[in-house]
């Protein structure tokens, strides 16, 4: 698996322009960790982005994350003590959209792995969904407070089937709120105890291979993967889009409840 990233502050010019291309196709305010990973790779990124420009830009990945949260039984939370944080309610906003946007595409991707081959659907381009707020940078696992980091640690560890080596963005990102990050691990720990989440994190996975079949006619490159390249790649979409990314969907479609009041 991929484990190294490139954050957006030290993207040198050409990674930075592809990040720049994916926040403007996306609507987010950041790039998410997974493509991160891939930026640490020759050339791994541009290949990815090129395999999934038709899905995104024809709006096809969009319409199919409208329909994503209905497929999921949500999990019943606690009220959230430290709720009331405009700032952070952002934050949570651009999680939810990347993390359901990536789960699709990167679904499809995945897919494409083990049939290489053209976009051989007709498409156009379509406007790119509106821009959601700034969020501040997302900050180091290493810079936090040491009684922050662990809370951190102790969330990413919590899920079931949690990936050795991936720290989920979500919770690092809330760490810059230190007393709500510390109430979301005793509000997550009833439906980490009964099942609830992991049943709704099967179920994200479970719709978005329905949903990539429809989409993996807008997936393609005229070249293949990088054969030094493939295993890495195969094993870092099987961790994100099998459990990574899935995990986090329901946690944070529940906290942006939570959030709103």
């Amino acid at each position: 698996m991929i484990e190294a990233e490139l954050r957006e502050a030290t993207a040198p010019p050409e990674i930075a322009a592809h990040y720049a291309a994916l926040r403007e196709a996306t609507g987010l305010p950041l790039v998410n960790l997974i493509w991160r990973r891939m930026a640490t790779r020759p050339g791994l990124l541009a290949w990815a982005l090129e395999s999934v420009r038709p899905a995104l830009r024809s709006g096809a990945v969009a319409a199919a994350a409208e329909r994503l949260p209905a497929a999921l039984p949500m999990p019943r939370l606690p009220a959230l003590p430290s709720a009331g944080e405009p700032g952070a309610a952002d934050v949570v906003a651009a999680y939810n959209r990347g993390n359901i946007l990536n789960l699709l595409v990167l679904t499809a991707l995945r897919r494409r792995l083990d049939s290489p081959g053209e976009v051989t659907a007709a498409w156009s381009p379509v406007p790119p969904p509106p821009m959601l707020p700034p969020v501040p940078p997302i900050p180091t696992l290493a810079t936090l407070p040491p009684a922050v980091a662990g809370t951190v640690r102790r969330l990413a560890a919590s899920h079931p089937d949690a990936v050795d080596g991936v720290i989920p963005s979500l919770y690092l990102h809330l760490a810059l709120w230190p007393a709500l990050l510390a109430a979301v691990e005793p509000v997550l720990a009833p439906a980490l105890a009964d099942g609830s989440l992991r049943a709704a994190r099967e179920a994200a996975i479970d719709a978005a291979h329905r949903e990539a079949r429809a989409l993996l006619p807008l997936v393609g490159h005229a070249s293949p993967v990088p054969e030094a390249e493939l295993p890495a790649l195969r094993a870092t979409l099987d961790a994100f889009t099998g459990r990574v990314i899935p995990q986090m969907i329901p946690v944070g479609l529940a906290l942006a409840g939570l959030l709103r009041g």
